[in-house]
């Protein structure tokens, strides 16, 4: 398929993904925070259990797929071992290959961690990032199938976790995406916005900043 992107600029759900699905959570595309463009996908959970996300099929990929995008809470989980457990997520049609997600670990601290289902699951250990309410983070996931496959994920252009050598034969090929929050039912409640999505065969990196103007760098955080 190569390299495709949305940034919910559509203004309307499902818009130009193929489905979008949620629970528990009022969801929309919203222009009250946007990393790009007018819009961003917005989900207010109205519960401890609210979830929403975005799916898009894509024509088969066989080797290395990168998916990118930006993500937004308006406060920090708090307690330990809480998570949104799935913020990005590939998949072979209904099968679950990898995913990264939003975590605290057992100190209460910030993280990411990356689920994978090949060639058994596994959760890796979580990694502490500089997470802050209110800010965009650019958060990318890589999988590369192969006899000496790999499963990484960067934080705002930082690579802070790298799973590699492992037997990703028997996962079959990437060909559907999804990007939003399924959650577990003690966590708290949050409104979080994702934009700016991107996959590609490659890795993809944060956005470039825009150029200086008058001396002063304008940058959205």
């Amino acid at each position: 398929m190569g390299a495709w992107s949305d940034g919910f600029e559509a203004c309307s759900l499902p818009g130009n993904w193929t489905s979008e699905t949620g629970a528990n959570a009022t969801r929309s595309c919203a222009s009250d925070q946007k990393k790009e463009g007018t819009y961003s996908y917005k989900v207010v959970q109205t519960t401890t259990a609210g979830y929403g996300y975005v799916t898009k099929t894509i024509t088969a990929e066989t080797g290395q797929v990168n998916i990118r995008a930006y993500f937004r809470v308006d406060s920090l989980l708090s307690g330990n071992w809480k998570n949104l457990n799935r913020v990005l997520t590939m998949l072979n049609g209904a099968n679950y290959i990898c995913a990264v997600g939003y975590w605290t670990n057992g100190s209460g601290q910030q993280c990411l961690r990356v689920s994978r289902w090949y060639p058994a699951y596994s959760e890796r250990a979580p990694v502490v990032v500089s997470l802050v309410a209110g800010t965009w983070h650019c958060i990318e996931l890589e999988y590369v199938r192969g006899v000496s496959g790999s499963y990484k994920i960067w934080f705002d252009g930082t690579l802070v976790d790298s799973d590699t050598g492992v037997d990703t034969t028997g996962a079959g090929n990437i060909n559907t995406l999804w990007a939003g929050c399924a959650v577990s039912a003690t966590d708290a409640v949050k409104t979080y916005w994702v934009d700016s999505f991107k996959q590609d065969t490659a890795y993809i990196g944060p956005i470039p900043p825009p150029p200086a103007v008058g001396g002063i760098l304008a940058q959205v955080i």
